[in-house]
């Protein structure tokens, strides 16, 4: 099964049992300081049109690196809130109003994940299928590469039982981790293996999730009818330096639930779940 490995994830049960689990609040500052200037863009602090602070004043108002607040800016162009004009500076974009009831939800978040209620014990994944491929323009795109790129693709199932429910491959920079390849069918953990065989430290991950239809291939992989609903996840992990991984999953729904506890970070943005509804 393996040979039709071609797609996508990082799933929340690696980081729990690998050991990975970030303790609370234990962000990147360039995380931080994406989140509240994205807050003071969403606010109407920085109004479509005009300019941010200079990289130095930034660099003194948030007491941090040049490369830290590189970081952040590149997180909100990456998210159409910026744009760098030539001569005149980082002009801040209009921000895209939705009716209805999309809204972002600001504060510490927990996320926790059930696998048809059973422990992670019940759970078998296979090692991950290596090989060296070409980046692809979304793969170039997610990863901050030059599309044809040398990447590491990482195939790999999880089983419950006797049915896989749950297909991901990872996408990594080749440059960054030298001879991996060399680990084809024996990497069951891939960020407690990178962690201890390159000394990466992740230290974020960001996870967009939406609903999809089975393709023919991920028919084979999970055993369902082709066009059958399937979660999606796409995964971008971070290091200190950025980007480490991009991936993509595909579960079988009624496998896999996710919950979200929200609670503000600042009594000042209360109520903070009233914007959307």
């Amino acid at each position: 099964m393996n040979s039709y490995l071609i797609s996508t994830y990082n799933d929340i049960e690696n980081q729990n049992k690998e050991g990975l689990t970030m303790p609370k609040n234990t962000t990147p500052k360039y995380v931080d300081i994406y989140n509240q200037l994205r807050h003071d863009i969403i606010a109407g602090t920085y109004p479509a049109g005009s300019f941010l602070p200079t990289e130095t004043d930034l660099m003194t108002l948030f007491k941090a690196s040049r490369t830290t607040i590189r970081n952040a800016i590149k997180l909100l162009k990456a998210d159409n809130f910026l744009r760098v004009t030539q001569g005149r500076g980082t002009e801040i974009l209009p921000v895209e109003r939705q009716q209805g009831y999309a809204f972002t939800l600001m504060g510490k978040t927990e996320v926790s994940t059930d696998f048809e209620g059973r422990n992670t014990e019940d759970i078998v994944g296979q090692p991950s299928t290596i090989d060296v491929i070409p980046a692809t323009p979304d793969i170039a795109n997610n990863l901050n590469i030059r599309e044809a790129e040398k990447v590491y693709r990482l195939q790999r199932e999880k089983i419950i039982g006797d049915t896989s429910f749950l297909y991901v491959v990872s996408y990594l920079r080749y440059r960054d981790f030298a001879n991996l390849e060399k680990n084809d069918g024996q990497i069951y953990f891939l960020y407690k293996f990178l962690e201890e065989h390159y000394g990466t430290r992740f230290v974020s991950t960001k996870i967009k999730i939406t609903a999809t239809a089975a393709d023919f291939i991920q028919s084979r992989l999970l055993d369902v009818p082709v066009g059958n609903p399937l979660l999606e996840q796409a995964r971008h992990t971070y290091s200190d330096n950025g980007i480490v991984e991009y991936s993509l999953s595909y579960c079988r729904p009624e496998y896999m639930s996710i919950s979200v506890s929200t609670s503000p970070e600042d009594i000042q943005h209360n109520p903070f779940l009233t914007r959307g509804f």
